[in-house]
């Protein structure tokens, strides 16, 4: 498998994680409404008449600079770990990862209501463990569920300080589209040997 379609893979955790939401009251109701928030700010500044006359490799530029600074903050490398020790415990091969990434897409497609897709897409990742418990690394359910709800809080507090990123990373996705932020990752793991997808990748 090469590092691109390892890198989409990551995303799509990302995603299930994006829309999963803790079940414990870990952070207050502003902590858990900043991704949303990111999202529309960036919409407003594609208004602006900075950001209409904004290059991709203006874009690139200054995006590539806040991934870098944001992938090395604390809140991330916690998330990265510990979202690097639940898939290592999920012990899914390839296959079964790109099964449970084409269930994924089709309940964004075919649900467009957020609060249900939390609900399927957060039973999807640990729906996996339950019917395949028995092949995994957890020892009980209760340790699965567990480690999924510090992993959804570490998720949401990497949100927490950082407006700046995510609101140009968003206005740039709008603008330039996914690819964009695609070929920052890529080119960010490969000028980074000891990024946490790299020690990720080195587990596995």
């Amino acid at each position: 498998m090469n590092l691109r379609n390892i890198l989409s893979l990551s995303f799509i955790f990302l995603v299930v994680f994006g829309y999963a939401q803790p079940s414990e009251d870990k952070l207050n109701d502003a902590s858990k409404k900043l991704p949303s928030t990111y999202r529309e700010r960036a919409k407003e500044m594609l208004n602006g008449e900075e950001y209409k006359s904004l290059t991709y490799e203006e874009a690139y530029k200054k995006l590539l600079e806040l991934y870098t600074k944001n992938e090395e903050s604390k809140a991330v490398q916690k998330f990265g770990d510990l979202g690097s020790v639940f898939i290592k415990k999920m012990n899914m091969d390839y296959q079964e990862m790109y099964e449970l990434k084409d269930s994924i897409i089709s309940l964004l497609k075919m649900n467009p209501d957020k609060k249900e897709k939390s609900e399927e897409l957060n039973f999807t990742l640990l729906g996996w463990v339950t019917e395949n418990l028995e092949k995994t690394y957890f020892s009980s359910l209760e340790e699965a569920t567990k480690d999924h709800e510090e992993l959804m809080t570490a998720y949401h507090w990497q949100y927490v300080g950082r407006e700046e990123y995510y609101v140009f990373m968003f206005m740039a996705i709008h603008k330039f589209g996914s690819e964009i932020f695609a070929d920052i990752v890529y080119d960010y793991t490969i000028n980074n040997p000891n990024s946490l997808l790299n020690k990720t990748l080195r587990e596995r």
